[in-house]
C-alpha cells in the first residue's frame, strides 16, 4: 500500500495553501496568510475534542509515572506511541482558524462522507491521516452528477469518532459561493460534493440536511 501525501493546511479566509507571510503579528501566537495578508492561528486541540482527550490522557499517565511506577512502566509506551506519531505525521496540516473579522464561517448544513480507497484514488487510511476540521476543496454537484458550483474550500468537523458521518460542513470560499437566478445556492441545488487533494478526488459527501442552520 502507498500512501498519498495530503496537501498542507489551507488559508481559512482565502481557502489557498497556507505559508507564513513576512510580516509578524504583535501577537506571537497569531500568524499572517502570506496568500491574503490576513491574521490566523494554527492549533491541533482548537475545537477538537478528540485532541484534548488524548492529552488528559496522557496526563493521567504521567501521574501514574510518580505514583504507579510500575503499572506506568508496562503501558505508558504503548499508549504514548500511537499520539506521538499521529502528532508528527500530522504537524503540518493541523486545522487554521480565522482570528478578527467580522464574517464568521457559513454553516452549510450536514453529510456522510464517504473517503475512495487507494485503488479508486484514495490517499489511504483517511480516517487515521485526515485531521478533523481541515479545509478541503469540494465541487457540488445534482442527481445528474453535474457540478452547481465552481471548486469551493469548506471545513469538514466531524463528531468524536473515526466515522465521517454527520459531518458539519463550513462555508471557506465565500466569494465563490453564488446563488442562481432564482435565489438557490449550491447547497440547494446539489445532493453530494467530491473532495479533493492535490487535484484529485478522494472522496465524497451526501447531502444530509438541504436547510442551512447554525
Amino acid at each position: 500500500m502507498i500512501f498519498k501525501e495530503i496537501d498542507a493546511a489551507r488559508c481559512p479566509w482565502c481557502g489557498e495553501i497556507y505559508f507564513e507571510s513576512g510580516e509578524t503579528c504583535a501577537d506571537r501566537t497569531m500568524k499572517l496568510c502570506g496568500n491574503c495578508n490576513r491574521r490566523i492561528i494554527q492549533s491541533f486541540a482548537y475545537n477538537n475534542r478528540e485532541y484534548i482527550i488524548i492529552f488528559i490522557i496522557a496526563f493521567i499517565l504521567f501521574l501514574a509515572n510518580v505514583f504507579i511506577p510500575v503499572l506506568y512502566d508496562h503501558v505508558a509506551g504503548i499508549y504514548l506511541a500511537p499520539p506521538a506519531i499521529y502528532f508528527l505525521m500530522n504537524r503540518r496540516k493541523f486545522p487554521l482558524w480565522r482570528v478578527g473579522g467580522l464574517k464568521e464561517e457559513e454553516i452549510l448544513g450536514c453529510a456522510d462522507i464517504h473517503w475512495y480507497s487507494i485503488k479508486n484514488g484514495g490517499i489511504g487510511l483517511p480516517r487515521l491521516r485526515l485531521i478533523d476540521n481541515m479545509i478541503l476543496p469540494v465541487c457540488f454537484l445534482d442527481e445528474q452528477g453535474i457540478p452547481v458550483s465552481q471548486t469551493v474550500c469548506v471545513r469538514l468537523h466531524k463528531k468524536f469518532t473515526l466515522f465521517w458521518k454527520n459531518t458539519r460542513i463550513q462555508l471557506i470560499s465565500e466569494d465563490l459561493w453564488k446563488p442562481d437566478d432564482t435565489g438557490r445556492d449550491p447547497w440547494g441545488k446539489a445532493v453530494k460534493f467530491v473532495i479533493f487533494n492535490k487535484g484529485q478526488k478522494i472522496g465524497e459527501g451526501k447531502l444530509k440536511h438541504i436547510t442551512k442552520g447554525k
